[in-house]
């Protein structure tokens, strides 16, 4: 597209600039430097290595999404295609840039003292990369790909030595990858730094020590952070997902007035908690398999359909005869139950199922994991439980906030 840039990372080197550092640490000392050292300082030094050499490999391939795949690709797709794909490369790409720069001036001195303050520059308020597309550009590709022109360019990228023989969706999820990659690499260091020091008796341990410890806790802080935004924009799609295969009709025919305030429910306003496939006993000998969805305020209880839509039924439950006669009367129940309104007890006969309990309809839903073993379903279990105590606490909190009472206590 003629409204792209020509490239992404316009500053970065040629890749075939490109030199290839030895594999192992010890072949780039002098074995009698290598003599004085002892060996958990030579584990130390190994470590600080692998963290320098896998950061500079990292920004290889930052590059090589830039000059393999994207300025090939700026002709063949549209520009949201490209921002889909190509996201923020050139905002990923700087901190690791000026990382391998400090790195390479420490590496000056054949033993590199402490990489503690580089390390807290690197990750210390920095907010965090943005991975929420990445989903969605690896769905892009696989679609694009029975288009014949772009499934040749893309086999004509991923067929150049820079790739590793990697394909482009390998590639796309490396910043991902290399962000898991520094706590563990950190703790390793750490590991060796505090034990070097502790063994030599120095009380006041190695001034390394502290920044390293407060690198790791940043690092970490930003990994939980982007987990969490990956894993809600996940949700966000699934709802949206979910939302256009809805079908409202049974809801619609009923005249109940909790019914009624869910008929024209929209999921993609809602914040999702957990999902999966539950069983729902009705009655005695009668028991539904269904799709359920713990959202922060409600739990919805879905049925597939053949034609795969996502049905809201209100299955009816007999409440026995009345007046002596043969005549049942059936409860029709919701398929939408408020958290807020809700109890949970469990199954005293069965540890794969707990009640659900609307007080506000006062019905009781029986929902059961299909068997002990499967550990996901258990866990939405456990997971809807939690849910509806933390909801009752919320609740609890904000009416005790509200009371003029507890202004007295």
């Amino acid at each position: 597209s003629v409204d792209t840039p020509l490239a992404l990372l316009p500053d970065a080197p040629p890749l075939e600039e490109d030199t290839v550092d030895c594999q192992n640490w010890q072949e780039t000392v002098e074995p009698n430097t290598l003599a004085s050292l002892s060996s958990r300082e030579i584990e130390r030094q190994a470590v600080i290595y692998e963290l320098f050499t896998t950061e500079a490999s990292h920004l290889q391939t930052l590059r090589v999404l830039d000059q393999v795949f994207f300025q090939k690709m700026r002709n063949l797709l549209t520009v949201e295609e490209l921002s889909c794909i190509f996201p923020n490369l050139p905002q990923v790409y700087g901190p690791h840039a000026n990382l391998c720069e400090s790195m390479k001036r420490l590496r000056d001195s054949p033993i590199v003292q402490g990489i503690g303050d580089i390390m807290v520059s690197r990750f210390e308020d920095a907010a965090g990369e943005e991975f929420s597309q990445q989903s969605q550009a690896l769905k892009l590709i696989k679609n694009k790909r029975k288009d014949r022109r772009f499934a040749h360019l893309i086999q004509e990228c991923e067929a150049s030595p820079h790739c590793r023989r990697l394909q482009l969706k390998d590639l796309l999820v490396s910043e991902m990858q290399r962000l898991t990659k520094y706590p563990l690499l950190l703790d390793y260091i750490i590991r060796h730094t505090e034990g070097m020091y502790r063994n030599t008796h120095i009380q006041s341990g190695s001034p390394d020590l502290q920044p390293l410890l407060r690198a790791q806790v940043c690092c970490r802080g930003i990994l939980r952070a982007v987990n969490e935004v990956v894993r809600e924009t996940e949700h966000r799609q699934l709802l949206s997902h979910y939302q256009r295969r809805l079908d409202w009709s049974p809801l619609e025919r009923q005249a109940s007035p909790v019914a009624a305030q869910f008929k024209n429910l929209d999921l993609t306003t809602k914040k999702m908690i957990h999902e999966g496939p539950l069983i729902r006993k009705v009655s005695k000998d009668k028991a539904i398999d269904i799709h359920a969805l713990l959202l922060s305020d409600l739990l919805v209880l879905l049925q597939r359909s053949p034609n795969d839509r996502l049905i809201l039924r209100c299955p009816a439950r007999s409440l026995g005869g009345v007046g002596g006669g043969n005549t049942d009367l059936k409860t029709p129940f919701c398929p939408v139950v408020c958290l807020d309104s809700s109890l949970v007890r469990s199954v005293a006969t069965d540890n794969k199922a707990l009640y659900v309990i609307s007080t506000s309809e006062r019905q009781i839903y029986e929902l059961v994991a299909g068997t002990s073993s499967e550990k996901n379903t258990c866990f939405f279990i456990s997971v809807l439980q939690r849910e509806i105590e933390a909801d009752h606490c919320r609740l609890l909190t904000m009416v005790r906030k509200k009371s003029p009472v507890s202004q007295f206590r």
